[in-house]
């Protein structure tokens, strides 16, 4: 064990969606863990890869909670996805779930469940309200919490005095650290044990968006709802080419303020000469400043600010502070290569771990460790096994395995796989090979079965195959099933018969064939 990998060797179950619970996993994941990500096979899997624009089955807010982990898509309402589920969470460290409230107990995977037959497990809940109370089962997300907690009154707009959301995922992000220090601190705890025991632990954004929000609640409790002003000038002024803030905290920064803007007559006015004169006219002082603050550049005030001991910032856009020179010598960012992502894209790194870097196991959705990144098909699973190719000759009638499965018409076991910058949806399909080539559904390209029998469609950013079932068999399904318990006791890839298939993931890249490409 060393300081990069403190969770090696623990196995995490992740059933959330969205940000706080995935950033949260994420978290064990780059820290070591290793962390299968369960995701529904409807409506395109987390709902946080739909958000916004979307690339392939990603979009922005799940291109960073996804890093690290492994998929697997589960319909947990079916007996088959549970008794998968039941198979991942055999001997699992961590279960993570997002549902509403009452919901994974529906699902018979509530903490008793799972606890009783994995004792030592540590369950960790993430819900909008908690898991009790009147609200419990009202779905919510970052902005309603930020609305209902208090802090969109207290982002009032200047101009217009109306309430503001904060755009970022704030309660999102920061409850996801706190439920990463919860595990974290629970699973070193239980090392020292030597009956490992579990625990329940619960978090909702309402509880994560109070503790961002306490010393502005402490505050307004107090003050009876009317807040202190500072009697410094501080905020965003515009300038002559922008924006800047300006920010002051002592009354001693008064004077080196007043000389850094060339206007010392105001350290003579009777109206701001005094800490108490300028909390009497505050409002009389913004009045005076901005047009003063507004005829000089940015630049000019940063540079004369700073060498004054001002606080002080430019307002930049996002790509403005990634190409700033600050941001190169600290080395805060890197910048990863995703497939389906036209751009590389900028990725803070993690204080204590080494920097991100494109094609590592952080930087992406892991494959199965012990698949090696390749897939497997045969016509005999008991006595052959032969690797995938990528895409190409990828057809059973394409290659000699696959005229000789036609000749016989025997029931197929085809990987299919489409290169996705999530991990590769892979689907074992039950079905005859049949000698005439069936309709295809428009879509990319895949391995096995798509080749022959028609092609993969992404919906929602799932590999979705074409209902082919035709002429199955319950002899074909014994394969299946064999198929399922080859590859369990032969490379530790855990799979189990689901409506007819077998589901289960590998990593992004592309599968690498017989041609070495990937």
């Amino acid at each position: 064990m060393d300081y990069h990998s403190a969770f090696a060797g623990m196995k995490v179950i992740d059933l959330s969606g969205g940000v706080a619970g995935p950033s949260c996993a994420m978290m064990l994941a780059q820290h070591g863990a290793d962390v299968i990500k369960v995701e529904t096979p409807h409506g395109g899997g987390d709902w946080s890869r739909i958000l916004g624009r979307t690339y392939e089955d990603h979009s922005a807010f799940s291109l960073y909670g996804t890093l690290g982990k492994r998929s697997v898509a589960l319909d947990l309402k079916t007996e088959e996805g549970k008794a998968v589920l039941w198979r991942l969470v055999k001997d699992a460290d961590v279960f993570i779930e997002g549902f509403k409230p009452g919901t994974i107990q529906r699902l018979g995977f509530g903490y008793d469940a799972v606890s009783a037959k994995e004792p030592g497990i540590i369950y960790y809940s993430i819900s909008g309200f908690g898991q009790t109370g009147p609200l419990a089962e009202r779905p919510a997300m970052d902005p309603v919490l930020q609305a209902f907690i208090g802090i969109v009154t207290e982002n009032k707009g200047e101009h217009d005095n109306h309430p503001h959301r904060i755009a970022i995922s704030l309660i999102d992000m920061f409850s996801g650290l706190l439920g990463f220090q919860a595990i974290a601190t629970s699973l070193y705890v239980r090392r020292e044990q030597e009956v490992k025991q579990g625990r329940f632990i619960e978090l909702s954004l309402m509880q994560g968006g109070a503790m961002l929000s306490v010393i502005r609640m402490i505050a307004h409790h107090l003050e009876h709802g009317v807040t202190q002003r500072t009697s410094m000038p501080n905020g965003v002024f515009n300038t002559a080419d922008g924006q800047i803030n300006i920010t002051m905290v002592r009354p001693a920064h008064w004077h080196p303020f007043c000389e850094a803007i060339e206007e010392t007559w105001l350290l003579d006015d009777l109206r701001f000469s005094s800490h108490a004169a300028r909390a009497q006219n505050l409002d009389e002082l913004y009045t005076v400043l901005r047009p003063m603050i507004a005829a000089r550049t940015t630049e000019w005030l940063s540079e004369r600010l700073t060498a004054h001991g001002i606080m002080n910032g430019k307002v930049n856009s996002y790509e403005e502070f990634l190409q700033t020179e600050q941001v190169a010598a600290t080395g805060i960012m890197s910048w990863l290569a995703q497939p389906g992502v036209p751009e590389t894209v900028p990725m803070p790194n993690i204080p204590g771990l080494p920097p991100f870097e494109s094609g590592t196991a952080r930087a992406m959705r892991r494959p199965w460790a012990s698949t090696r990144g390749r897939c497997w098909r045969s016509t005999d699973i008991r006595r052959t096994r032969l690797p995938c190719c990528t895409r190409r000759r990828s057809s059973p009638g394409g290659n000699g395995w696959g005229k000789a499965a036609l000749n016989a018409g025997l029931p197929l076991l085809c990987a299919k796989a489409t290169a996705t910058p999530s991990p590769v949806k892979v689907e074992l399909h039950d079905h005859r090979v049949w000698r005439r080539r069936r309709t295809a559904i428009g879509g990319p390209r895949s391995c096995g079965a798509a080749g022959r029998h028609g092609r993969s469609r992404l919906i929602g950013g799932h590999a979705a195959a074409t209902r082919h079932h035709a002429r199955s068999t319950g002899r074909s399904s014994d394969a299946i099933h064999r198929a399922a318990d080859h590859l369990a006791a032969t490379s530790g890839v855990h799979v189990a018969s689901l409506d007819r298939s077998i589901r289960f993931h590998f990593s992004h890249r592309r599968l690498q064939g017989r041609n070495g490409r990937r």
